[in-house]
């Protein structure tokens, strides 16, 4: 396993160094300038600006001529996201871990529940050496473009309703990404994928601890496709998977896409756990694109096409058959649309 814990906030002295290349704008800062005002020596200006280098920031070195910031981190932390959270947002504030590389959130989440982390507990990395989606597929995870996450929750459901708990964070990214990034021509495609013109852009992965009677933990686990270029992703994925920046034509703040999807879930969270699945429904409904729509069901063992009708009361997916004319409810499987 692989495993970088991304570090804190930046101390004050390289706040100030930030702080001074930000001033200077497109003009070089001279190593002996910026030593002179943080009362470093240039020596101990190299190793800041490395400092700052290996957490995301470019810095320029201009020969003769001094630094130049061209760019700063946009990984999320909890400083960056505080500004959009709000009194909803699903996050244990003392429970967020931010990894720079790890084998998988969702394996690192897991991990922490096993060990008793409370619901709300978060793990994000900004890159994933063993990122999975649904079916064991492999989730494409490089650094610095996309968001890769996943939340522990501990409803007092039965196991049977936590597929449900995919659909409810479906929901609450698909809202993230319309109606407060304003995303179009995006929806949601049963029971776990969010699509913008036909191409995936982010998929969900849930998995849980249960016990016969009971669930003792979910790991709900969510990778979004954010700044990246669908022309450096794997060739077999390029005409399927698109990313937030190449559809809408502008760039994303990672922190801030984070911080909305968890006042959202942790919305559709309380509502769940107040109501059920009921009052999603409807809502799941108008940001999906299922209804009426050709499809193809697959399992592990068969597959069968049709056209899906609905989705039920417990959100599980209608279909009319073509080879039998019956209506079938699938409870899990891969959808595809025809």
């Amino acid at each position: 396993m692989v495993e970088k814990m991304a570090k804190g906030a930046l101390s004050s002295l390289d706040e100030k160094l930030v702080a001074l290349l930000v001033a200077h704008g497109e003009i070089p800062c001279s190593g002996a300038a910026i030593g002179a005002g943080l009362g470093i020596s240039r020596a101990a200006v190299w190793k800041h600006i490395q400092g700052l280098r290996q957490r995301g920031y470019r810095i320029e070195a201009l020969h003769r001529r001094g630094y130049r910031l061209l760019g700063e981190p946009d990984f999320p932390s909890l400083e960056r996201m505080q500004p959009y959270l709000t009194a909803l947002s699903l996050l244990h504030p003392k429970q967020a871990y931010f990894f720079a590389e790890t084998d998988s959130t969702n394996a690192r989440a897991s991990q922490l529940a096993r060990d008793g982390a409370p619901e709300g507990t978060l793990c994000c990395a900004d890159a994933q050496s063993g990122g999975r989606g649904r079916m064991q597929r492999v989730w494409v995870s490089p650094a610095g473009e996309n968001l890769y996450f996943s939340v522990v929750l501990k409803p007092a459901i039965a196991p049977n309703d936590a597929a449900q708990i995919t659909l409810l964070a479906g929901l609450a990214l698909a809202q993230t990404l319309r109606d407060d990034l304003h995303i179009e021509d995006l929806y949601l495609k049963w029971p776990n994928d969010i699509l913008i013109g036909g191409r995936k852009v982010a998929g969900i992965l849930t998995e849980m601890m249960a016990e016969p009677e009971r669930v003792r933990y979910i790991v709900v686990g969510v990778g979004v496709n954010v700044n990246g270029r669908v022309g450096d992703m794997p060739a077999d994925l390029q005409c399927i998977a698109t990313t937030l920046r190449e559809s809408s034509g502008r760039s994303f703040d990672r922190s801030q896409l984070l911080a909305r999807f968890l006042d959202r879930l942790g919305y559709w969270y309380r509502q769940f756990l107040q109501g059920g699945f009921a009052p999603l429904r409807e809502s799941w409904l108008q940001y999906g694109d299922i209804q009426g729509r050709r499809v193809r069901v697959n399992f592990y063992a068969e597959s069968f096409t049709g056209v899906a009708e609905s989705m039920d009361q417990n959100g599980c997916l209608l279909v009319t058959r073509d080879d039998t004319g019956a209506l079938t409810t699938v409870v899990a499987g891969d959808v595809n649309l025809l």
